[in-house]
């Protein structure tokens, strides 16, 4: 669970789980069936506004194209990817009327442990966002390793294909 304070308001705070509801996490101020809320710190539970849904579906990612970004330090790092994590089917705005989002941004720095600014980017109240640079942000594993990995041994995969197939062909359907 994390907890990002919002500067322009600084008696609400937007609570998300990463990958859990918010239900499934002890401790947490907003206890909702979703991923992403926001409260006012007074604790009380009807308070809670919510900035997802309740459905695994509501809770998707994309990948961020490579772009300048700056460290909460003021250093700009030239052309960082990552992930774009999104929390989608909140609540009803008020401005607009529309479904609430919460999004987290997370650039691949693979030397950086975390570096983030935990304050909510408030330019569309409606859907914030909270930009973290971090080695976590990084592909864990990549289409071009797994081709490697095949590439090394495709003598065997090809012998063990040939095999599989002659004996497809006598005994197989």
């Amino acid at each position: 669970m994390q907890a990002v304070n919002d500067p322009t308001t600084p008696t609400r705070q937007w609570i998300y789980g990463w990958c859990e509801q918010l239900s499934e996490i002890p401790g947490a101020p907003c206890q909702g069936e979703v991923f992403a809320q926001s409260d006012d710190y007074t604790g009380d539970p009807a308070l809670c506004v919510s900035y997802s849904g309740g459905a695994y579906a509501d809770f998707y990612g994309e990948a961020i194209p490579l772009q300048n970004v700056t460290f909460t330090d003021q250093v700009t790092v030239m052309e960082l990817e990552g992930v774009h994590l999104i929390y989608a089917n909140g609540a009803a705005c008020e401005f607009t009327g529309l479904p609430m989002t919460f999004n987290i941004n997370i650039f691949c720095e693979p030397n950086t442990e975390g570096d983030y600014n935990p304050v909510a980017n408030l330019f569309d109240p409606c859907n914030p966002t909270v930009q973290l640079i971090s080695k976590y942000g990084c592909p864990a594993m990549s289409v071009n390793q797994i081709m490697e990995y095949l590439a090394k041994f495709e003598a065997y995969f090809g012998i063990f294909f040939i095999a599989g197939g002659v004996i497809l062909c006598f005994f197989g359907y």
